[in-house]
């Protein structure tokens, strides 16, 4: 393993063609399965690892040049490890001088390449800190004495069929402005969620998202956070004393903000998570709502502190030029059996599931059952429904646990892994061919909003499991109906006047969902609005908030909190 000083900081490079390095680095670094970045020397040795299209090679070859996922080719020259369990493979080509005399003097040319750190923590910087954190895991490194000025990540893209979709938004982009629907009056901060951080600073009709912080899970990655504003707003010679965050009052990054405003005598906004979502993704478009119009957006992701004290992630939101906002629908709510720990296991929320849908008699025969032992699959069953855990209508939630149910992980050992892990096997030409819509999975309308049912939805892909329909045919089929269901939702809530749907949250990078949601959308006589140059996860959250925040600057209206005010 080899430490090499890159542009934004230290990469940790291996062979990507053997499993001895590759599974070496991965028990050095604490990252067991999470995919790597591949690094090749030329956009042929990509081509013949992953199927590019040509948006996808412009990209490469760009100043830009992010890594670009894309799916990985039969028999292409790389360890298994590299992305174990996955379709897509990530690569990238050579970003600094460095990296170019490396390769030209290098055979194999595939190298794995990843931030140099432990796993969550922040990129190495300087050589001396290099050195030092590095120690148990690199075995040589590769140094120089250009000094790197700010930490920042390889900015991540995805292909799909709607083109290349931003996933971290880093080197190549950062600092370059995105646009402001509302000019901010004076210059705003916005400090992001808690996952997949960013921060952004408003001012004049500009906004600057800052380059990947990453989680805040670490005392490590918070400093990163402040070392990141403080770059920010130095860069931009401002100090907002006006500073917007999210709603959730147990975030880090809500704290900072809240600090922030303390030291400098001025103003928090709060900003619900997926209004941010859906405001970023209608200011991107320039489809941000001027007073007297509405908007829609639909934000799909895994978790987001909901007014009404449940945990949303599957919203269909309204919202007006005046700021004031309504959920008009969403994913029926699965009791999260462990509390916290049903994100990290989502085999909890799959019997949760079941047993809500009047099927955990089916356990015995669909593959979960041969991860987690059935007595404790009952005992979960039993426990949710007691109606004393907190509820979640995440998107997030419920792929990862179909994810579960299919036998593919009963754990997330990274952030959405069960759920990557579906599309995957849902991806596959057979399972693409023999995907059909599951016409008993009706629209609810049980509770005060219509729901798209996730319990239903879980319980006819069990019903074809046990009947021994296979893997793949399910987990497309599951993957349609849902992209069904929810364009359904979205005739029947939309307001008259309203043709375009926003469309963001973490969900968003699933190419399937893209595929199935855009036709499905399209017919149904909306006009599908898709995040595409900013994440559609939690690194777009920041923005959002800077757009929501410089308009209620700007119109002096307060942001409403509840959600039920758009009537």
């Amino acid at each position: 393993v080899v430490a090499v000083k890159g542009l934004g900081g230290f990469q940790l490079a291996c062979r990507a063609d053997m499993d001895g390095p590759v599974f070496e680095l991965r028990r050095r670094k604490r990252r067991p399965t999470k995919p790597f970045a591949v690094m090749v020397g030329s956009l042929a040795e990509a081509g013949a690892l992953v199927e590019l299209t040509g948006q996808d090679e412009n990209l490469m070859r760009s100043a830009r040049s992010p890594i670009v996922l894309a799916p990985r080719r039969e028999n292409a020259p790389l360890s298994d490890q590299v992305a174990p369990g996955i379709e897509d493979v990530g690569v990238l080509l050579p970003t600094t001088p460095v990296h170019v005399e490396l390769f030209d003097h290098l055979e194999p040319s595939g190298l794995v390449m990843t931030s140099a750190n432990l796993a969550e923590e922040p990129i190495c910087r300087g050589n001396r800190e290099a050195l030092e954190r590095l120690a148990e895991i690199a075995d040589l490194f590769l140094l120089h004495d250009r000094d790197v000025v700010r930490r920042t990540d390889d900015s991540v893209v995805r292909s799909t069929p709607i083109g290349p979709i931003t996933v971290r938004r880093a080197r190549g982009w950062v600092p370059e402005p995105l646009p402001l629907p509302v000019s901010a009056p004076e210059p705003i901060l916005a400090t992001g969620g808690h996952l997949q951080v960013t921060a952004c600073v408003a001012t004049g009709d500009q906004a600057f998202p800052s380059q990947h912080v990453g989680d805040l899970d670490s005392e490590a990655a918070r400093r990163f956070h402040r070392e990141v504003i403080a770059g920010l707003e130095d860069f931009l010679e401002v100090t907002p004393t006006t500073v917007a965050a999210d709603a959730h009052p147990d975030y880090p990054s809500t704290w900072l903000a809240q600090e922030l405003v303390g030291e400098r005598g001025g103003r928090l906004i709060g900003i619900q998570h997926h209004l941010a979502h859906a405001a970023a993704v209608l200011a991107e478009h320039g489809r941000f709502p001027a007073p007297g119009e509405v908007a829609l957006a639909i934000s799909l992701d895994g978790t987001g502190w909901g007014p009404n004290g449940t945990a949303w992630g599957g919203e269909w939101l309204g919202l007006d030029g005046d700021l004031r906002w309504q959920r008009l629908a969403h994913l029926e709510p699965l009791p999260l059996v462990g509390g916290e720990r049903a994100v990290r296991e989502p085999w909890r929320i799959a019997a949760a599931a079941l047993a809500l849908a009047g099927v955990d008699d089916l356990t015995e025969r669909i593959p979960l059952a041969g991860l987690i032992p059935t007595e404790r699959l009952a005992e979960t069953a039993r426990l949710a429904s007691a109606g004393t855990w907190p509820l979640a209508s995440g998107a997030g939630r419920l792929f990862e646990a179909f994810g579960a149910v299919l036998g593919l992980t009963a754990n997330n050992d990274w952030e959405g892994e069960a759920a990557v892990r579906l599309e995957t096997v849902a991806s596959s030409a057979a399972a693409a061919h023999t995907a059909m819509v599951w016409p008993e999975v009706e629209i609810a309308h049980d509770g005060p909003l219509p729901q798209l049912p996730s319990a239903g939805l879980i319980a006819a892909g069990v019903r074809r499991l046990a009947e021994g329909a296979p893997i793949g045919e399910v987990a497309a089929s599951f993957h349609a109906t849902f992209c069904t269901l929810a364009a359904e939702l979205t005739c029947r809530v939309t307001p008259d006047e309203v043709t375009a749907v926003a469309v963001g949250g973490g969900c968003m990078v699933n190419r399937l969902l893209i595929a199935g949601l855009d036709p499905s959308l399209g017919s149904a006589g909306h006009e599908p609005l898709f995040a595409i140059s900013v994440p559609p996860g939690d690194g777009g959250l920041s923005y959002g908030q800077a757009v929501l925040a410089a308009a209620s600057a700007s119109l002096d209206v307060e942001i409403e909190q509840t959600g039920d005010s758009l009537r």
